[in-house]
């Protein structure tokens, strides 16, 4: 197997198209980190240790990547793979030294409740020479507003059959009212009057994607109980994050409200004693 000319394109490092499942990427990538092993390329050690260090930066850049995904039209996704070949062969015939292909920017605006799954988005982005291209990718779930996904080799062609550069996607996420993102939890804080954790209530809590779920708090509840909605947060692939309520009890400004500040007065069962 020889390196030459693939070098920064993990795909064809292990021989397989690129888009390959990740199913596809493993097996080649097995397959070709057992024949140059060390051990089995007897005195060409350097070699074969040197082969199977671009083999593992290789599979290790197309396993933690994201993944660009087939549009569900077979002619949508038909049409991305012809302009990227016949952009990718218009390049290779330019003379030169091989150099990688510029990286291609675009921003996609999601909403909170959209922001916590995976989801596949038809993402727009202007190339350098003015040419319009679509490209079909899966965003992750949890990801933050602001945050960068970079999908590698969806960007612009190489020169004279280098490389292509990247797509870097910037996420710009609406803010959930009343959320927050904490990884892959969602994080929400409700306050509670005093008299509803003493005596008990029910609350009904809004959901991160919609919808709301009904907590029952016991009477004599502490000042801050933390509920904990195992699988509700933000979830990528078969990573769940957790939904965590975070119940304070609220105290009231007896100093500006004289009905309340006696009623208070006359519940306290003796003259108050700093410790």
């Amino acid at each position: 197997m020889t390196m030459e000319g693939v070098a920064g394109n993990p795909w064809a490092i292990l021989g397989v198209p690129f888009g390959s499942s990740r199913e596809v990427a493993r097996a080649a990538y097995r397959r070709l980190a057992m024949s140059s092993h060390p051990d089995r390329n007897p005195g060409d050690e350097k070699a074969a240790a040197a082969r199977l260090v671009v083999l593992n930066a290789a599979w290790a850049e197309i396993s933690n990547a994201p993944k660009p995904v087939r549009p569900t039209s077979p002619f949508a996704a038909a049409f991305e793979d012809l302009v990227r070949e016949s952009e990718d062969f218009e390049a290779a015939l330019r003379p030169g030294v091989p150099e990688r292909g510029p990286d291609a920017e675009a921003v996609v605006h999601l909403g909170f409740a959209e922001s916590l799954s995976d989801r596949q988005h038809t993402i727009t982005a202007r190339a350098a020479d003015g040419r319009v291209r679509s490209t079909t990718v899966v965003i992750p779930g949890g990801v933050a507003d602001g945050e960068v996904v970079v999908f590698r080799g969806l960007g612009e062609p190489g020169r004279a059959g280098g490389a292509r550069g990247d797509l870097r996607l910037k996420v710009a996420v609406e803010p959930g009212t009343g959320f927050e993102l904490r990884g892959l939890d969602v994080h929400r804080e409700i306050k509670l009057p005093v008299w509803d954790a003493a005596l008990g209530c029910e609350l009904a809590v809004p959901l991160p994607r919609g919808g709301t779920r009904h907590l029952r708090l016991p009477a004599g509840s502490a000042a801050t109980v933390e509920c904990r909605l195992v699988g509700e947060g933000a979830s990528t692939g078969a990573a769940r994050g957790d939904y965590v309520v975070l119940v304070s009890v609220q105290v009231p400004d007896a100093v500006s409200d004289p009905k309340l500040s006696k009623l208070f007065a006359a519940m306290r069962p003796g003259r108050l004693v700093a410790a």
